[in-house]
C-alpha cells in the first residue's frame, strides 16, 4: 500500500489507523517507529500529536454541549465574554467565517511571562487587528473560543476537556493535553523546532500552542488512533452533538467536497472529518455510524518535505477508501 511505501521512503517514521462503529473498536493497526533515530516501534498505544484535530475533538463539541444547556447561543457574540473584541458570533468562529487572518506568530514574545499575561497578549494583539479579511480557515478562531471555553468554565482548557470526558463517560487518560512532557517512548516524534532547537518529542509541536502552555482551542491534544475512532463513536451517542452538528452544518468540521478531497474517492458531504498539520486525519459517517482515523508523524523532522501535500492525500485517500468503503 502507499503508505507501506512512504514509511520506506522515509515520509514518517510512524503510523496508526483504526475503524470504529456502534459496537466499539473494528480494528487497527501500527507501523514503524516513533523516532528516525533510536525511535521504539510503534504499537496501538502509541500517542500522536493530534495537532488541529482538537478544534473538531474537543473545542467544538465543547460549545454544541454549551448551546444545548442553554449556557450561550450560536448567535451570542465574542465581546460578550471577550472585552475588547470584535462582536462575531461564535457560530463564525466554528465555521471559520469570522474574518480573522489565518495566523499569527504570538510564540515570539517572552516565554518568561505568565499564562495570564501571554494570553492577555494575544488578546491584545487580536483586538488591535483592523479590516475584515475574506472567510478563511485560521487558527485564530479556534484560540479565541479557546479562551471563551476558559472564561465560561473558570478553567483552564485541560481541566474543561476533563469535564467533557466526565460528561461523556469516556475514561481520562488516552486522550490527553501534554502540559507536561509525555514520555518519548510512548510518543511519535515530530518535527524540529528551530524556535526551540530541539525536536518535538512528547511535547506539542505547534508553537503557538505551546506558547499557551501547551493546551489551547486550536491544538494540543495527543492521542491514538483507536481511542479517537471511540471516542467519535461516544460523541456521536450523544443526541445533544448529532442535534447541533445538524442544525449548525458541521461548524468546526469539514466536510469533503468532490471526488478528489483528502477523505478519499467515497467521500460525501454528509460525513465530517478533520486534519491536522502533524500528518493526522478522522473522517466520521454519521448515518453508517462508523469512523475511521489516520495518524502519521509526517512533519518529522521536517514539515517541507519533497511534494508533501500530494503524498499525504494519497495516503490519505487509499486509507480511508479502503477503512470506510461504500
Amino acid at each position: 500500500m502507499r503508505y507501506q511505501e512512504e514509511l520506506r521512503h522515509n515520509f514518517f517514521s510512524a503510523i496508526q489507523y483504526a475503524v470504529a462503529d456502534k459496537d466499539g473498536l473494528v480494528g487497527e493497526k501500527a507501523e514503524g517507529l516513533t523516532a528516525f533515530d533510536n525511535g521504539a516501534p510503534v504499537t496501538e498505544w502509541t500517542m500522536f500529536d493530534l495537532a488541529s484535530l482538537t478544534k473538531a475533538l474537543f473545542t467544538a463539541p465543547a460549545f454544541y454541549l454549551l448551546f444545548d444547556k442553554s449556557l450561550l447561543r450560536p448567535e451570542d457574540t465574542l465581546d460578550r465574554f471577550l472585552r475588547g473584541q470584535r462582536p462575531v458570533p461564535i457560530q463564525r468562529l466554528l465555521n471559520h467565517t469570522s474574518g480573522y487572518p489565518a495566523y499569527i506568530e504570538f510564540f515570539h514574545d517572552d516565554r518568561s511571562e505568565s499564562y495570564e499575561q501571554r494570553r492577555a497578549s494575544v488578546l491584545e494583539r487580536i483586538a488591535a487587528l483592523r479590516g475584515i479579511e475574506p472567510p478563511v480557515y485560521s487558527d485564530l478562531n479556534f484560540i479565541l473560543l479557546g479562551f471563551v471555553l476558559e472564561k465560561i468554565f473558570g478553567a483552564r482548557l485541560e481541566t474543561v476537556w476533563s469535564r467533557l470526558l466526565d460528561e461523556l463517560k469516556f475514561p481520562q487518560g488516552p486522550m490527553l493535553f501534554a502540559t507536561r512532557p509525555l514520555l518519548k517512548q510512548h510518543v511519535a516524534a515530530t518535527m524540529f523546532s528551530p524556535f526551540r532547537r530541539r525536536l518535538c518529542h512528547g511535547e506539542v509541536e505547534d508553537e503557538n500552542c505551546r506558547y499557551l502552555d501547551s493546551a489551547a482551542g486550536h491544538a494540543g491534544l495527543f492521542g491514538t488512533a483507536g481511542t479517537v475512532a471511540v471516542y467519535l463513536m461516544k460523541l456521536l451517542e450523544q443526541p445533544w452533538f448529532r442535534f447541533h452538528l445538524g442544525n449548525l452544518g458541521g461548524a468546526g468540521f469539514d466536510k469533503p467536497q468532490g471526488s478528489d478531497s483528502q477523505y478519499g474517492r467515497n467521500a460525501h458531504a454528509r460525513m465530517v472529518g478533520h486534519l491536522g498539520f502533524t500528518g493526522t486525519a478522522f473522517l466520521l459517517d454519521p448515518e453508517k455510524v462508523k469512523a475511521a482515523v489516520i495518524l502519521t508523524n509526517r512533519t518529522h523532522p521536517d514539515p517541507n518535505k519533497e511534494n508533501w501535500r500530494d503524498r499525504i492525500k494519497a495516503v490519505r485517500q487509499e486509507l480511508f477508501d479502503t477503512l470506510l468503503p461504500v
